[in-house]
């Protein structure tokens, strides 16, 4: 059994605390997740509610404490995708030991030259992904080449970028909760490495977290983030639609939504599901067919927003066709609703269109697969860099 970590992600609707670890064969196994809702209180990147994502934060930390009987003081935080920027890089140093055996210090160095480039003052690095070291006599490694002999060592990588105030804000919240941030990761860089762990999954496609408030689409090659973007459009924008369209308050549509979704079976056509009240007092049944024509309207919305954002991607990387060669791999709760993937097989890709499921001991619910791809990622940094277990600091630019 490795050692617990703890991870912490904030949506536009929910505090989400995760504890776990990873089997040797990388099987993700969770001994606690929790969730607390805090509708409102993070809305497009911005810390509305502080005090209420503060009290989330100690709430799930000491319930999950107590559970566990441990002391939770730092936590792996993931940050939402917004402005994402990722770039690669390459940087070479020589091996420091006179016996030309490759340390961790030397890691640590050719990363700190990757760090020094020049970037955008308003932006900060959030992670280096390496992708492969190269040492003497052309010899390549993907993992982390400790011990191998070498007189130098070599880098290529990838370099997610983040704003400096999306950074800031999120740190900061956490941090006056009292919880050290021992490291942050970009969320769509979290579940690229879950779906990775999948034997089936496809090395290049087109991720859809389909969260609350926001939807983000990122492209990955070869298992690699490249891109993302954010459509400010979700799940409870469903709910809304339900409850201006059928003329019910937002509880009855999300209780609608999620108790019966998108159904097209003609046998539940019959009976109502619910009653809306008219400005006379008078009753009228609603039926699934009525759900559902708001529901796919919805949904032919939210596919078009999901088009513009990748032809966004096509013209600013000067690709074309992803969507006729990349599948699309839908995850986040908002995918989960009953009959989501009936709606599917209504897309003009649905032979191209998955909804991920997780396989990790503990945790079946989607809600938490950017939780799990956090104890991937975290993991496989440390076994890159090793766990300097420092306590991340907020940011500022002089």
């Amino acid at each position: 059994m490795g050692n617990p970590i703890t991870v912490l992600e904030l949506t536009s609707n929910s505090v989400k605390l995760l504890v776990g670890y990873e089997l040797e064969e990388r099987q993700p196994i969770v001994l606690y997740a929790g969730t607390i809702f805090v509708d409102g209180a993070v809305t497009e990147g911005e810390i509305i509610n502080q005090d209420e994502l503060i009290a989330a934060i100690n709430k799930l930390v000491k319930d999950a404490s107590t559970q566990l009987e441990i002391k939770i003081d730092e936590v792996i935080l993931a940050l939402p995708s917004i402005n994402l920027e990722v770039y690669t890089d390459s940087q070479q140093t020589n091996v420091l030991a006179n016996t030309l055996r490759v340390e961790h210090i030397d890691i640590k160095n050719v990363l700190s030259l990757v760090r020094k480039q020049r970037i955008d003052p308003n932006k900060t690095i959030i992670s280096i992904v390496p992708e492969r070291y190269i040492l003497d006599n052309e010899k390549t490694s993907v993992v982390s080449p400790i011990g191998e002999t070498s007189s130098f060592i070599a880098i290529n990588c990838y370099v997610h970028l983040l704003p400096l105030w999306v950074y800031n804000r999120y740190l900061s919240v956490v941090q006056a909760a009292g919880i050290k941030v021992t490291k942050t990761f970009v969320d769509s860089y979290a579940l690229t490495e879950l779906i990775a762990l999948e034997k089936d999954a496809s090395p290049n496609y087109l991720l859809v977290d389909y969260g609350s408030r926001t939807t983000t689409i990122s492209l990955v090659g070869n298992h690699r983030l490249f891109y993302s973007r954010i459509v400010n459009l979700g799940g409870d924008h469903l709910t809304e639609r339900i409850a201006k369209e059928l003329s019910l308050t937002l509880e009855e549509a999300h209780k609608l939504k999620h108790m019966y979704g998108y159904d097209n079976r003609a046998s539940n056509y019959k009976v109502a599901i619910a009653h809306q009240v008219n400005e006379y007092g008078q009753k009228h049944p609603i039926y699934q067919k009525d759900l559902n024509r708001v529901i796919e309207a919805f949904m032919n919305e939210h596919y078009a927003k999901i088009k513009d954002a990748v032809a966004s991607l096509e013209a600013s990387q000067s690709l074309s066709n992803l969507f006729e060669l990349y599948p699309l791999y839908f995850t986040g709760g908002a995918s989960q609703i009953n009959g989501f993937n009936h709606l599917l097989e209504h897309s003009p890709l649905k032979d191209r269109t998955f909804i991920l499921n997780l396989k990790a001991i503990g945790a079946r619910n989607s809600r938490y697969a950017v939780c799990l791809g956090l104890l991937r990622v975290y993991n496989r940094y440390i076994l890159d860099i090793g766990d300097e277990r420092s306590e991340v600091g907020v940011l500022t630019r002089d």
